[in-house]
């Protein structure tokens, strides 16, 4: 996948924007790549536009969890972004950016969050109030879960999900 500064990207990304009500006139001038900071997404924020008061970011996979279609991991990250609203630590979701030529894997269009990633040790007492916030929520009804994963064994499912990753993943500048 493209890295945050591909020019074809962020065309493709401001054209499917444009598209949407209220992003008329987005052209790629006016998305900016953030730094990387992991493995799974590109960010773009979105300037001189808002959703609710809110300013909006792109969240872009750039690989895709094997086994899921682009479509089937927007929709699982959609769906984890709705479950944990109520806790008020997690942004807002706005919309899925569906796959399409020049943005293969699609885009959440998010909440952007003033501030910075956390810092290690110092900010561990607002990471544990945010989950804090996210692990008492209650659980869909089991019918209603799809299309999050429903481990019967959360613990022996993470374990698997851990030894199944590739040993050395690239570096991220």
């Amino acid at each position: 996948m493209a890295g945050g500064g591909d020019k074809t990207l962020r065309a493709s990304l401001a054209a499917a924007l444009a598209a949407r009500p209220g992003f008329a006139g987005i052209t790629p001038a006016r998305l900016t790549a953030l730094p990387a900071k992991g493995l799974v997404h590109d960010h773009f924020a979105v300037s001189g536009v808002a959703i609710d008061g809110c300013a909006v970011l792109l969240r872009v996979p750039r690989r895709l969890p094997t086994g899921l279609s682009a479509a089937d991991f927007l929709a699982y990250e959609a769906a984890g972004f709705a479950c944990a609203a109520p806790s008020g630590h997690v942004p807002r979701f706005f919309a899925i950016i569906a796959p399409a030529p020049g943005v293969p894997c699609g885009a959440l269009l998010v909440e952007s969050v003033a501030g910075r990633p956390p810092r290690l040790p110092g900010d561990m007492a607002a990471i544990s109030t945010a989950l804090a916030a996210i692990h008492p929520l209650p659980m869909p009804a089991p019918a209603a879960r799809a299309p999050l994963v429903d481990h019967c064994d959360p613990v022996a499912a993470t374990l698997a999900r851990h030894e199944s990753l590739p040993r050395a993943l690239p570096s991220v500048a």
